[in-house]
């Protein structure tokens, strides 16, 4: 400042015949521009654009550079500037300033005192006082706003690689329909050129109108977010067939006006032709069941409930099979062992033994039981699995009288066999004394 006060003091003194109104209007515009100089929040500097050296700065540039005055006045220019900022005799935006950017705003870095470095802007422009050319920068303090700028540059490369290697498609669409991105997912599911798929319009698209998806996107640019499938959707241009699930969601800009449209896709062809042939093979599964000659139960662990009964399971209980699903399992099974479980409430793995079954008429039908845990549908079960030994109970009974009759006989008939020994026995030893006594007298037969 105190170049353009002497210029100016210079100036009141070689026009000494001015009226006393226009001195006074000068100094009042003196004192107006040294306030503003001052008391600026952006620094503010004055070099000789011939040499760099600095002339005069204010004090928010001492503060951006965190110096005195006296450290800055009369210094070059380079002192304030990192040595990667430096190109030649000056800084590179001093360079540039004083050639094609003179006026422009520069982005660079200054250097405090204690080596921190502080991104900043700078404007500049070259003027003539008392014929030196000088030049005037004002510099405003951008780290914070780079720090800001960073990490939204981060978090945006961030979005993006995740939305670019994502296992579901991605693809963004402008107010005109027309696809603008596509992830490589995206172009994997469709089976399209990445040149074919981003030129699709999709309000035109016939597979698109057909399923009802273009007008869910023009809604989307309502501001009305959608969800719809599975649909089985055949690409217009690969004829490839799949299974998809559409999810839109609007992209709006800082103004909450909807720009976009981004639509993502996750393909679930193959969980379908899983669950169709999952459903295949429970159906296979449950028409064995139903045609086995035996009685097959299955029951869900958790609630002790019955969730599946066969055919003749059905037919030894004697009731329809909307009556049996979803009862208590010892209500029909094992009634008199009622938390008694052996896989449940005993810890066993597997139980194979002789049970009772309670049918619709409150008879007792005996049942050999077997019951394995497993795995169905992804949901723990009990399968139980039994047979009528009625029959076989029958028999058994009947043996086991045969079997007691026959030990009863046999034990008359060893009885009766003993008696015979003794009296056989008594008849010899009788025998044996009339014969001994008959030597005696000499009585002859």
């Amino acid at each position: 400042m105190s170049i353009i006060v002497n210029t100016i003091k210079n100036k009141n003194s070689d026009k000494h015949n001015l009226k006393h109104e226009e001195k006074n209007k000068v100094l009042n515009s003196f004192e107006v521009y040294k306030r503003l100089f001052d008391e600026a929040l952006d620094a503010i500097l004055i070099a000789d654009a011939k040499t760099g050296i600095i002339l005069d700065c204010n004090l928010a540039a001492c503060r951006l550079v965190e110096r005195e005055k006296s450290e800055l006045i009369g210094k070059h220019q380079r002192i304030i500037h990192p040595p990667e900022e430096i190109k030649g005799r000056f800084s590179r935006t001093f360079e540039q300033h004083l050639k094609e950017k003179e006026g422009k705003i520069l982005e660079t870095q200054v250097i405090t005192k204690k080596g921190k470095i502080k991104n900043v802007a700078i404007k500049a422009n070259v003027f003539e006082l008392k014929g030196k050319k000088l030049i005037q920068g004002m510099f405003r303090d951008i780290s914070d706003r780079k720090k800001a700028q960073e990490a939204i540059s981060k978090a945006y490369k961030t979005q993006s690689d995740i939305i670019e290697n994502a296992p579901f498609g991605v693809f963004t669409v402008n107010k005109k329909g027309v696809v603008d991105y596509a992830n490589p997912t995206m172009l994997m599911i469709s089976g399209d050129k990445r040149e074919v798929f981003i030129r699709i319009n999709v309000f035109k698209l016939p597979t698109y109108v057909e399923l009802g998806l273009a007008g869910k996107i023009r809604n989307c640019f309502k501001g009305k977010p959608f969800f719809i499938g599975p649909l089985t959707y055949t690409s217009y241009y690969s004829k490839k067939r799949t299974v998809r699930n559409f999810t839109g969601l609007p992209m709006k800009n800082e103004k909450g006006v909807v720009e976009k449209v981004m639509i993502f896709v996750e393909d679930i062809t193959k969980t379908k032709e899983a669950e169709e042939t999952l459903k295949k093979s429970e159906a296979r599964l449950r028409d064995i069941l139903d045609h086995l000659q035996t009685g097959v139960i299955i029951i869900d662990p958790e609630t002790r409930k019955i969730v599946y009964v066969n055919s003749l399971a059905i037919q030894m209980i004697g009731l329809p099979k909307e009556k049996i699903l979803g009862k208590i399992c010892h209500k029909f099974i094992c009634p008199a062992e009622r938390n008694k479980c052996p896989i449940l409430d005993l810890g066993q793995r597997v139980d194979n033994s002789e049970r009772i079954l309670l049918n619709v008429k409150g008879e007792k039908i005996p049942i050999l039981k077997t019951t394995v845990p497993m795995v169905l549908e992804g949901k723990k079960r009990l399968i139980e699995s039994f047979v009528d030994i009625t029959g076989r109970k029958k028999i058994e009974d009947e043996l086991k009288k045969r079997t007691e009759e026959l030990e009863r006989f046999n034990k008359l008939a060893v009885g009766r066999e003993l008696k015979m020994v003794k009296l056989k026995k008594r008849i010899k030893e009788l025998e044996g004394k009339v014969k001994k006594n008959k030597n005696k007298t000499g009585v002859k037969e």
